[in-house]
């Protein structure tokens, strides 16, 4: 799963491969599904800032990148309302944790 999530950063971000062969440019710390089940939150540590980012631009901290088209499985489309309006898949990529964010989701979830 990390591995898909890496390669899909690098490309819709326009990073070039690791010339080390390594993952150390794209590490992916942890990925979760968020609290609506319609998305999902990954933390990820850039070894040196994508450029596209704007990183010295103190009053930006998000960017919405859209994703490239790709194959869709009939099964992902269950229980999707006909009525919506579709919408082009994009990755949000923020430097602030406002709201809800999820870290973390456990495997097996038990409440005592």
């Amino acid at each position: 799963m990390n591995n898909g999530l890496r390669e899909l950063l690098r490309l819709v971000l326009g990073l070039q491969p690791n010339p080390r062969g390594d993952n150390s440019d794209v590490q992916i710390k942890s990925l979760a599904i968020s609290p609506d089940y319609k998305s999902k939150t990954a933390t990820v540590d850039f070894g040196t800032p994508p450029a596209c980012l704007s990183l010295d631009r103190p009053d930006r901290d998000e960017w919405s990148f859209n994703i490239p088209a790709m194959e869709t499985n009939a099964e992902n489309d269950e229980g999707n309302d006909e009525d919506l309006i579709p919408r082009t898949p994009t990755i949000t990529i923020d430097t602030h944790f406002k709201g809800i964010t999820t870290l973390r989701s456990p495997s097996e979830l038990k409440i005592e």
